[in-house]
């Protein structure tokens, strides 16, 4: 067992990169080098003290209890595990937003969508308001109805996603004869981004977009048939870990499902410009704060947003959330930003794995503005 000298000195390693980590951000430029190597040099010391509280351990505790090994075999079982319990047993419906279940207000002058996220299900009941529809990643049935879809369902790619989401809301348009609000949450957030990217001149005019993927796809490995390319070996050590967490269960997610191919192959849009403003629209994001740890630092947010102190997904169905959205839908500007957002992102960025360059994967470079590198301040510049 490790010594308690061992486990103060790891634990205070984390602290002081953590906090170091987010000096570097809030350091002006030309202090940032300086800041970096003396974060560098103190973690030397603090790796020094801890590899020798290692080597030189007192008192050895439990010397024939194999503990590395055991905790290596803990710390692959426990994610893997969770991954597994976590995942939908059978769900008929998840799609149970509180405005699919109320008339909208007579201020809203929207005809409203609602895109669930991944691994969403829907049964087919239709909404308590003529002017509200679920989307459906099956589309619509003869009579212009959403289908019911499982979970598998929402495995598909986000261009053909958007393709049906372009269908629905044609029809929705057409039979309200309103303009159209779109409230999109995770893999739905995409969706609707990817529907208004597509078409500049549809007839949406407002998006709510809830738990959006914030800063995705800034890792890449190539398709299962590929001899070579970046992230390579760890594309196939994902397909090993998923193998393994979705062991009887044909409808699980897979690392080369079409939705998560499309983000990796859509990475200038989708890991830049996901938060930019939208002509013609008016938007809101409404960001758990655990996105903060999420998401690097650097990109000022150029449209409303609503913080909310919870996990992803876990926005809609919130009292205080559903206020600001049906205030939103009426008209009304919402900015509710929480102070603590951008420290915790600050700290967290010195977990981050670098994210790979655009200019560096030959499947992203054709796709990447002409010009400089992409910085901070050309995020929402196409």
């Amino acid at each position: 067992m490790p010594s308690i000298e061992l486990v103060g000195w790891s634990l205070l390693d984390f602290v002081v990169i953590t906090v170091l980590g987010g000096l570097v951000w809030r350091t002006p430029e030309v202090w940032t080098p300086i800041v970096t190597i003396a974060a560098g040099a103190l973690n030397g010391l603090l790796w020094r003290q801890t590899v020798h509280a290692a080597v030189l351990q007192k008192r050895i505790r439990w010397a024939r209890v194999p503990v590395a090994p055991i905790v290596m075999v803990l710390a692959l079982a426990v994610p893997l595990t969770s991954q597994v319990l976590s995942q939908p047993r059978n769900q008929a419906n998840t799609v149970t937003a509180p405005i699919l279940n109320q008339r909208l207000p007579p201020q809203v002058p929207y005809a409203v969508i609602l895109l669930d996220g991944h691994d969403s299900a829907y049964d087919g009941r239709p909404a308590a308001d003529p002017n509200v529809q679920p989307f459906s990643y099956l589309g619509l049935d003869s009579a212009g109805r959403p289908r019911p879809y499982r979970s598998d369902a929402t495995h598909r790619s986000l261009e053909s996603s958007s393709q049906l989401l372009a269908a629905q809301i044609e029809m929705l348009h057409r039979r309200t004869g309103r303009s159209i609000a779109l409230i999109a949450r995770s893999e739905g957030a995409m969706v609707a981004r990817t529907y208004l990217r597509d078409r500049p001149d549809s007839p949406v005019r407002a998006l709510a977009l809830f738990s959006p993927l914030v800063r995705a796809a800034r890792t890449y490995y190539p398709p299962p048939e590929a001899k070579s390319g970046w992230g390579l070996a760890a594309g196939w050590l994902l397909r090993v870990m998923f193998k393994v967490t979705t062991i009887g269960n044909r409808a699980g997610s897979t690392p080369d499902e079409p939705f998560v191919r499309s983000l990796l192959d859509g990475a200038t849009f989708y890991r830049y410009q996901i938060l930019c403003p939208i002509p013609g629209v008016r938007v809101v994001a409404f960001l758990p704060t655990v996105s903060a740890a999420e998401a690097p630092p650097g990109q000022k947010l150029q449209i409303p947003v609503v913080e909310v102190p919870t996990f992803h997904a876990g926005i809609i169905g919130r009292k205080g959330a559903d206020d600001v959205l049906i205030s939103f839908l009426a008209g009304a500007n919402v900015n509710h930003p929480r102070r603590e957002f951008g420290p915790l992102q600050q700290l967290g960025d010195a977990w981050h794995a670098p994210a790979l360059a655009i200019q560096l994967n030959p499947v992203w470079r054709p796709t990447a503005p002409p010009g400089r590198p992409f910085t901070p301040t050309r995020f929402c510049h196409s």
